[in-house]
């Protein structure tokens, strides 16, 4: 499934194997309005169980400003929630968080994406968390038998996949 929180199916996700979060904060702390339909659906009562989401592997990177105090709260938030309703972080991948006054500035690694990083002013936390989170997905879904990462050259071949 892939959907952004706006959509409809949102209140799915327990169904789901691995969800990957990148979540903004605003300047009080509070998450955007367009994740109000997912807070509602993880924060209800009924949820209680502590193996709710027990299939459920995620991924989480908040986006914010540390010169406020709740510096990416929504992130540390959902993380706590997960956690409370039996949902493990996708091993190897912990929360990480960007910064928009980070001395390093927009995202660098990753220069096809750079038009990414000027509008969503992300810092050079996001390339090398993308990186772990790719790592940890191929160990966790290894790609099959002969199937190559793009630009990855196979042993003995002369030839890119």
């Amino acid at each position: 499934m892939q959907c952004s929180v706006t959509d409809p199916y949102q209140s799915e996700i327990v169904s789901e194997r691995i969800a990957i979060f990148v979540v903004a904060t605003s300047s009080t702390g509070k998450e955007p309005r367009t994740i109000t339909p997912l807070w509602k659906s993880i924060l209800r009562a009924d949820l209680v169980p502590p193996d709710h989401f027990e299939d459920l592997r995620y991924a989480v990177f908040g986006l914010g400003d540390s010169s406020y105090e709740r510096f990416c709260w929504p992130a540390k938030k959902l993380t706590r929630r997960f956690e409370q309703l039996g949902a493990r972080s996708i091993s190897g991948c912990p929360r990480a968080e960007g910064d928009t006054r980070h001395t390093l500035g927009y995202l660098t690694l990753f220069k096809p994406f750079d038009h990414i990083s000027e509008l969503l002013r992300i810092n050079g936390a996001f390339g090398p968390w993308v990186s772990i989170l790719v790592h940890a997905l191929l160990k966790l879904l290894p790609l099959p038998p002969r199937l190559l990462l793009c630009g990855r050259q196979p042993k003995n071949s002369g030839r890119l996949v």
